[in-house]
């Protein structure tokens, strides 16, 4: 299997993956790359999806395709689980320009990773996919029914998320149908970020009488985190209920995208 990506798109899969592991099992079949991830206390998922339109060159061998098509009874229509130490390949790319394109050559169990026009590259064994602790079945991903749904351009995110940080190590989602808050309280301090402006849908039109709003809390440290993978200047989509995950998208490219899903905190 061949494949080649300009760095600056590889570079975000890899930086959004990183946010929940530095390992993963990379899913690749006809239609692109995808990638399911969970934490080791199984509070954040990641998911995330490259088209194979992201890619410059995509090449699959033959006979994994046959393969492919041959299994009609699997439910899991992979040409190939590929484990990767995600933060090993982050460090090897990162001499590149965001331009560069990034090649890799996929072969029994090892990959070639080419970059600088060829001047560079490495090869790397491939991981046992049965050593990968934060492998995730997609068949288990659950089905959220979030209440209300908004979105927000990256940098108005961060902000809010670093105000509110500065108080306390929790923080509350807030959202009606016309207002979306990012809070955080403590014994003495409190503080708030108020979005009156936004498009907030509501996304669950059977309780629109008897549910006004809702609220959540969730960790901070992972906020950090997930603000990591975030562009500032890109959208980002947040669905949340009450005492419910958190379901945060955005785009990478084209078809390309990624998910969290942040459990809740539950007040006790």
């Amino acid at each position: 299997m061949k494949f080649s990506i300009e760095k600056s798109y590889i570079n975000e899969f890899l930086k959004s993956a990183l946010v929940v592991s530095n390992e993963a099992i990379v899913n690749i079949d006809e239609n692109g790359w995808k990638l399911y991830a969970t934490d080791p206390a199984n509070v954040i998922l990641v998911h995330l999806t490259l088209s194979k339109y992201t890619f410059e060159t995509y090449e699959l061998d033959n006979e994994d395709i046959k393969e492919l098509y041959d299994d009609v009874t699997s439910s899991k229509y992979h040409v190939s689980d590929v484990a990767l130490d995600l933060l090993k390949i982050s460090k090897l790319i990162s001499v590149s320009k965001p331009n560069d394109l990034i090649e890799f050559d996929i072969e029994d169990n090892t990959m070639n990773l080419t970059q600088m026009l060829g001047k560079m590259k490495y090869s790397i064994r491939l991981m046992d996919t049965d050593s990968v602790s934060s492998k995730f079945d997609p068949d288990s991903m659950p089905k959220l029914t979030p209440v209300f749904k908004t979105e927000m351009i990256g940098s108005e995110f961060i902000k809010a998320c670093d105000a509110v940080g500065k108080v306390s190590s929790i923080t509350k989602f807030t959202a009606t149908d016309d207002m979306f808050c990012i809070s955080s309280y403590d014994s003495t301090d409190s503080m708030y970020v108020k979005f009156s402006d936004l498009d907030i849908t509501r996304l669950t039109e059977s309780d629109k009488d008897s549910v006004n709003s809702v609220k959540s809390l969730y960790s901070m440290e992972y906020i950090d985190n997930i603000k990591k993978a975030i562009s500032a200047r890109k959208f980002i989509y947040i669905e949340i209920g009450d005492d419910y995950p958190m379901r945060l998208t955005f785009n990478i490219i084209g078809d390309s995208e990624c998910t969290f899903l942040l459990a809740p905190r539950i007040e006790e």
